[in-house]
């Protein structure tokens, strides 16, 4: 009998069998930051964040969108294979923002990914955000003259208009009467600036609380009103 056999010479296939030759991955991308959830704030620099991998990206192309990915509009167009983008965010008000990353190789393939949910950008008006500090260099007197130093930052995104800072020596212990009340002028600070001044007092034997609160009135829309006061206690022996 005569043995017949049969060779079979794969081309190519679909199903999970071996082609002879080499190929290259095609470019993958995963956006990380925004991905969802995260609440921005309009005017902010935040990092867009993403990484590429199975391929070398040739350029990247950013989007974002304010209604859930129904429109999108074009943030930056970068070129070679960068990982971030420093954004200002846009002043707009919405919860169903979303970023796409596209990256494109060298072959022109390209690949997209966009944050898995929808992220908030809240509109915020640049505001001053006032911060008051009290030192002395003497923790301890008697009926003597000593300094008492106040500084006022603005630690805003805006300058603060003129205002005053009020500055009020108490007892310490109750009842807690103000025995001086004075107030200074302070001048209009610009956003990341501060204002000092220094204030001669005098007390005497006993425990004594000295504040300073920057405007006083609550006449500023800032961004935190909680800062606006600072304490000090001096013991007069």
């Amino acid at each position: 009998m005569k043995k017949v056999v049969f060779f079979l010479a794969v081309i190519g296939s679909t199903c999970g069998l071996a082609v002879r030759g080499s190929s290259t991955a095609a470019v993958s991308v995963r956006l990380i930051s925004p991905n969802g959830g995260e609440t921005w704030i309009g005017g902010e620099t935040k990092a867009i964040t993403w990484s590429v991998a199975d391929g070398a990206g040739a350029g990247v192309a950013i989007f974002y969108s304010t209604d859930a990915g129904v429109t999108t509009e074009l943030i930056a167009k970068l070129e070679g294979n960068p990982a971030s983008f420093a954004w200002t965010v846009p002043r707009v008000e919405s919860k169903a923002c979303l970023v796409v990353v596209e990256v494109t190789d060298a072959r022109g393939g390209t690949a997209r990914d966009q944050s898995d949910a929808v992220f908030s950008i809240t509109k915020s008006e640049p505001k001053p955000d006032l911060a008051a500090e009290i030192e002395t260099s003497k923790k301890e007197t008697f009926l003597e003259s000593f300094t008492i130093t106040v500084t006022i930052k603005n630690t805003g995104t805006a300058p603060s208009p003129e205002t005053v800072c009020e500055v009020m020596v108490r007892n310490g212990h109750s009842p807690r009467q103000i025995l001086r009340r004075f107030e200074k002028k302070i001048r209009e600070i610009d956003a990341g600036g501060s204002y000092s001044y220094a204030s001669p007092l005098k007390v005497g034997r006993g425990l004594f609380e000295i504040c300073a609160v920057v405007d006083p009135g609550k006449k500023i829309d800032e961004k935190d009103k909680a800062n606006n006061r600072a304490y000090l206690e001096i013991a007069g022996k």
